[in-house]
C-alpha cells in the first residue's frame, strides 16, 4: 500500500466514515485535500461501497445460450507502485 501522510491518513478516514453513515462531509471540499495517492484509495473504496465487486449479470454467447456472469470491481484496491 502507499505511504500516506498523517493528513491524508485523516481525510481517508473522515470520507471512510462518511461513506458508512457516520457522519456528512461535503466530497466537493475534502477531496481536493486528497494526494493522488489518496484519491486513489477513495475512489475504491466508493466501488467497493457501491458493490461493484458483486455485480454480475447475464451474457449470451455465439451459441445463443445464456452464461451467469460475475463482473471484476469497477475500481480495484490499489496495491504498491
Amino acid at each position: 500500500m502507499y505511504p500516506l501522510e498523517a493528513g491524508t491518513e485523516l481525510l481517508i478516514v473522515h470520507l471512510a466514515a462518511s461513506l458508512i453513515g457516520e457522519e456528512r462531509v461535503n466530497l466537493a471540499e475534502e477531496v481536493t485535500g486528497l494526494d493522488r495517492e489518496g484519491l486513489d484509495i477513495l475512489l475504491a473504496a466508493i466501488a467497493h461501497a457501491g458493490g461493484s465487486h458483486e455485480h454480475g449479470g447475464v451474457e449470451f454467447g455465439q451459441d445463443g445460450q445464456a452464461h451467469l456472469v460475475r463482473h471484476s470491481t469497477l475500481y480495484p484496491w490499489p496495491t504498491d507502485a
